[in-house]
């Protein structure tokens, strides 16, 4: 009986793909571009925000654990609406950008901290080392955009001190560039991002969690999908969905009817469910007052 029903499932659900059904079982995350905290003056103009935003979702990415939106398309909203346009973004922004860019979670993040301190220093050729003591702070928080609620707050900090290249002659040096990811300060902003997205990635696990379980808690009406030989039919709500064995299902005709938005359900009958699988359920006819058939609609009692 498993074997047949995964047969008639798997013919089902082909319609959707390999690639969404994979795409569906990751959350999709949209990296917000980072707010400056307080920092000095001297690194001001220097694109901190899109720097640091382009390595925190560049590092999530390598995860391969979730869904992460493109950077290029949530500047494109963020540009073409304005939103955020003032400096840091607040949760009801971040929620709406959220939604327009298709992604279940928004994390806003903060740079809280930047700072490189100098010490006596030497010229060699166009460049000047000195010692140097780095310090990055990340701050952030996680935002379910369907509700605006904050799930969670994280943070990531990373120090380095060692020789290093004077502020000035930072200018113009991608975050990309190894003159300055082997400095002091481009260390310490990869110890802070890869803390601040291994925080991330605990905070987007358990907010999974929580988004799956109130899913699954409130789905409670499908469809009937095949009508299968000796009174059972499949049904698209499943383990995932909160379904359980033994649990009774009505079953209901739909007719549209003039002058009405939504079709009218007609009860046509009930059935008991008898095996669940993670995506559908097999259920057996109780008690029917007409044909059952396919797009019938369902709801568990």
């Amino acid at each position: 009986m498993k074997a047949s029903i995964s047969l008639v499932l798997t013919l089902i659900l082909a319609v959707g793909g390999a690639f969404g059904a994979q795409a569906a079982d990751k959350l999709a995350v949209a990296i917000l571009t980072f707010a400056p905290g307080h920092i000095d003056d001297a690194w001001h103009g220097w694109s901190l925000e899109e720097g640091v935003t382009n390595l925190v979702t560049d590092e999530l990415v390598n995860r391969n654990k979730f869904i992460v939106v493109e950077r290029n398309r949530i500047e494109q909203i963020q540009a073409e609406q304005r939103l955020g346009a003032s400096g840091a973004l607040e949760v009801e922004t971040a929620s709406q950008i959220g939604k327009m860019l298709g992604a279940r979670l928004a994390v806003m993040g903060t740079i809280t901290e930047w700072d490189m301190k100098q010490t006596a220093g030497i010229g060699i050729s166009f460049l000047r080392v000195s010692g140097s003591q780095a310090k990055v702070t990340l701050t952030g928080r996680v935002v379910d955009t369907e509700t605006g609620q904050i799930l969670g707050s994280l943070s990531g900090s990373g120090s380095k001190t060692g020789a290093g290249i004077s502020i000035d002659n930072f200018r113009g040096i991608s975050f990309d560039a190894e003159q300055f990811r082997s400095s002091t300060l481009g260390q310490a902003t990869m110890a802070a991002v890869k803390q601040f997205v291994d925080n991330l990635v605990e905070v987007i696990e358990k907010a999974d969690l929580a988004v799956t379980s109130a899913a699954a808690a409130v789905t409670s009406e499908g469809v009937v999908l095949v009508v299968l030989p000796g009174d059972q039919i499949v049904i698209n709500l499943g383990s995932k969905h909160g379904m359980k064995m033994n649990a009774t299902v009505n079953i209901y005709s739909l007719m549209s009817i003039p002058g009405l938005k939504d079709p009218v359900r007609i009860p046509v009958g009930t059935a008991k469910v008898i095996n669940v699988d993670p995506e559908a359920s097999v259920a057996k006819i109780e008690s029917k007052t007409q044909n059952i058939k396919q797009g019938d609609a369902v709801s568990v009692q």
